[in-house]
């Protein structure tokens, strides 16, 4: 657990970087736990004696996220029903599934931070999806300077400085002080809830963990 965001800790989660380098977050509570379950299992290495922890360490570490690892279990449980006998300490398969589960549940259990990120930084950023013309006055500047159709879109300008360290100087340097783009249930609309590239740890202010106040 952490109480502010270091920027020096970039890469160190899913690490695709894919929307420019930088810190992400997510304005949809929903994205954010999505990715709290994907990316933050504890430590698979240590082994494990006990049958019950075999197969919450194989569903953690084969699944894409923790409904897909409950799904794998509730399989492999119904499969082994009919030619395996019970595991020692436990009254039926399906207690000995819902102990697997609940230690799956742990091996999920990321921390979900809500984070202050002042509008006026929000307003001031390069646009993924909206075309140039449309953006604020620094992204404006910025592509009529390395020459760019103001017709084309926000991503063309990041594809064109750089999504790296370089092209994150080049916007901050131009007054710009991240990137916001749909995320995955807005895409498809268009419209709806944005992902948030922040360049600047000290952009943002943590107010909350896991539902808790941050004092």
């Amino acid at each position: 657990m952490f109480e502010r965001f270091d920027i020096s800790k970039l890469g160190t989660g899913e690490g695709n970087q894919s929307y420019g380098r930088g810190l992400y977050m997510a304005q949809n509570p929903k994205v954010a736990e999505a990715y709290r379950d994907q990316l933050s299992p504890i430590d698979l290495t240590q082994k494990s004696n006990s049958q019950l922890d075999e197969w919450s360490h194989w569903a953690t570490s084969s699944a894409d996220d923790k409904n897909h690892a409950f799904e794998m279990i509730d399989n492999l449980v119904n499969t082994s029903k009919n030619n395996t006998p019970i595991p020692n300490g436990f009254k039926s398969w399906n207690d000995f599934a819902d102990q697997v589960k609940s230690e799956t549940q742990k091996r999920y259990s990321g921390q979900l931070y809500k984070v202050d990120l002042p509008d006026t930084h929000i307003r001031r950023m390069l646009d993924w999806d909206a075309p140039l013309k449309d953006q604020p006055k620094p992204v404006r500047d910025l592509a009529k300077s390395l020459g760019m159709d103001l017709n084309d879109l926000g991503g063309d300008l990041l594809a064109k400085v750089g999504k790296g360290e370089a092209g994150k100087q080049i916007l901050q340097n131009a007054g710009i002080p991240g990137v916001k783009y749909f995320d995955q249930v807005s895409r498809d609309a268009n419209a709806g809830t944005r992902n948030f590239v922040v360049f600047d740890d000290k952009h943002l202010k943590i107010l909350e963990r896991n539902d808790q106040p941050i004092k």
